[in-house]
């Protein structure tokens, strides 16, 4: 099994070159271009390319990083696929009660789900219309080549980098807070009902960091650098 490490659902797509993307991840999040990670996103691809036989992939429509994901490998090859997507798969917890947040992404999904509900026998074929349908969607989005694509119920969406701004200010108070806190309830308030954005805490906190260099919000750091568990921030 091939795992995408490259998060889609932010920076730049057009192309969406690895090297590009980190050079922009390091100057717009502030972020350490990783040369190991590079080279693994990089090996993927190769990969993939290399395929000659039926791909199957794994994903939830509801979590915008794999969906992108998704649209980015139909985009690349040209063999049959099928897809086993988890998105309206009702999971429970070892205690037997729902747990809707596990549809939100495969990455949430253990093999005890794989085992129970039998998704190796789920994978539907992709139509040549269904394919389509799909790399129009992302042929629009890499022309718009917006900093985010947001996930909403009519789908992927183009968005500026600001797009979750208000939402984080939003979980400041005029208290201080630990960003990690801060940025864990924006995780959790950027991501309503059934979606699950891209990006993570780490482009949350960097957009909080520029929240505060830009004297919107009043940060406070004891350390050389700053972390998430180590800074607090408050309005």
């Amino acid at each position: 099994m091939l795992h995408l490490s490259d998060d889609l659902a932010y920076g730049p797509i057009n192309p969406p070159e690895p090297r590009l993307r980190a050079a922009w991840s390091a100057n717009e999040l502030g972020e350490d271009e990783d040369p190991k990670l590079i080279a693994h996103i990089e090996e993927f691809w190769s990969r993939v390319a290399g395929l000659r036989t039926d791909v199957v992939a794994w994903m939830s429509r509801r979590y915008a990083t794999e969906y992108c994901g998704l649209l980015e490998l139909l985009s690349r090859i040209q063999v049959p696929i099928s897809l086993i997507d988890v998105a309206e798969i009702e999971f429970r917890g070892l205690d037997g009660a729902p747990s809707p947040d596990t549809s939100m992404a495969f990455g949430f999904v253990g093999d005890p789900h794989i085992v129970e509900h039998n998704l190796f026998d789920r994978a539907i074929h992709l139509s040549s219309t269904a394919r389509d349908a799909y790399l129009a969607e992302w042929q629009t989005l890499r022309d718009e080549n917006a900093a985010l694509r947001a996930l909403t119920s009519k789908g992927l969406t183009s968005a500026p980098i600001t797009h979750f701004d208000d939402t984080i200010i939003s979980c400041v108070t005029s208290e201080w807070q630990s960003c990690a806190r801060v940025v864990g309830e924006s995780l959790f308030r950027t991501s309503p009902g059934p979606f699950r954005q891209g990006g993570g805490d780490t482009f949350l906190f960097s957009r909080l960091l520029t929240l505060i260099d830009e004297g919107v919000l009043e940060g406070r750091n004891e350390q050389e650098l700053w972390s998430m568990r180590e800074s607090w921030v408050r309005r």
